[in-house]
């Protein structure tokens, strides 16, 4: 019996030990300082989709991610996958058609709309400037309710040999090349032959109780919860002033990279000021969203690797250590507990975990490359 332990109860790790305990001979400890809310994730849109990705091996991989979720919703059927497709204005993607060209190219499917397209299919909840003014239609991207969906999968898991503690952190690791002792806050302590660092915005933490250093670069978001019964908004809407997506019945979510990247700029900032002039951007977008009611504020820090990038892997100066650490980490969670659970039990590496998101490349100082855009 294979045992792992994975560090991390967000989406990306339990995705991971969802996908381990799925496999016989292995036995999966989940571990948590806190409870599995998914808090990274809620910071963020939940937003499934490879359209906002370069170059053109991330975008694989976020495609590769997409595709992982539709497999999961067929095999599965889970309330939690929301497959609505998603539309683009020009204003959030700049050279809006070129980029379409350019997805169609890789097998991505784009389709172009007008705004007389956005206004007939998403019943005039949006605002549209000109009749003729272009929109990119993503049919086979959507959102994943991350609330819903850990609960699932621990409860799938826990059919496999698979326990969790949580509540507790990981306060010490000690490697002797063959296995790996962890010692909790609380005093619990147990083996394992493996260990995966699924950590998010405390993964340069848990690597550091390694000896190793992780550089990360974590972004501050913020996003709102509306209550706005009446509007219709059935896909996720790509706007240059907001994004917004649905949230269940007569929910919606919203936010935008412009009041993240000032909240970045100035920690002082008023949060009532942000979270009025979020409400007013949504607004702008879907005008029946002025009337809405804020019911929940989520703010939180991103994990994202100081180069931008995927750091999935293992790192070849700690036998047995794997990290999973990366910004899109709902696009992602169901693809890579997969790979990561082929890397710990198989050794075998996917293709699409191209020398830019390997692990190793910080020990060795490589350059990864210029940062992909925000989404």
């Amino acid at each position: 019996m294979e045992s792992v332990t994975v560090v991390g109860a967000g989406i990306v790790g339990v995705c991971i030990a969802h996908a381990l305990a799925g496999r016989p001979g292995t036995a999966v400890t989940l571990v948590d300082a806190a409870l599995p809310t998914g808090a990274t994730s809620r910071a963020g849109m939940a937003w499934l989709n490879a359209s906002a990705k370069r170059p053109r091996d991330y975008f694989e991989l976020n495609f590769a991610g997409v595709r992982e979720y539709h497999a999961l919703h067929r095999r599965l059927r889970p309330d939690w996958i929301h497959l609505t497709g998603s539309i683009a204005d020009e204003g959030h993607t700049p050279q809006l058609s070129g980029r379409i060209d350019e997805l169609v190219g890789w097998g991505y499917r784009a389709e172009r709309w007008t705004g007389e397209d956005v206004a007939r299919n998403l019943d005039g909840a949006v605002a549209v400037r000109r009749p003729h003014e272009l929109f990119a239609h993503y049919p086979d991207e959507g959102w994943i309710d991350v609330a819903a969906a850990l609960p699932d999968l621990l409860a799938r898991a826990a059919e496999g040999e698979f326990r969790y503690l949580f509540g507790s952190a990981v306060t010490a690791l000690d490697t002797d090349g063959r296995g790996f002792d962890v010692t909790l806050a609380d005093g619990t302590h147990w083996r394992a032959d493996q260990l995966v660092n699924a950590a998010g915005p405390g993964a340069d933490r848990v690597a550091g109780l390694l000896g190793r250093e992780l550089p990360l670069a974590p972004t501050r978001g913020l996003v709102l919860r509306l209550h706005a019964p009446g509007v219709r908004l059935g896909k996720v809407l790509l706007g240059a002033a907001a994004t917004i997506r649905p949230d269940g019945p007569d929910h919606y979510r919203v936010h935008s990279h412009a009041l993240d990247a000032l909240m970045g700029r100035s920690p002082a900032v008023d949060r009532r000021e942000l979270v009025a002039e979020l409400v007013v951007r949504a607004a702008r977008q879907v005008p029946g969203l002025a009337r809405a009611r804020v019911v929940a504020e989520h703010s939180g820090v991103r994990p994202v690797p100081a180069d931008s990038f995927s750091s999935i892997g293992r790192v070849e100066t700690i036998p047995g250590y794997v990290e999973a650490v990366t910004h899109s980490g709902v696009t992602l969670g169901a693809l890579v507990g997969r790979l990561v659970a082929d890397i710990v039990l198989l050794d075998e590496v996917s293709p699409l975990l191209t020398p830019r998101f390997r692990p190793d490349r910080f020990t060795r100082g490589v350059v990864a490359g210029p940062a992909p855009p925000p989404g």
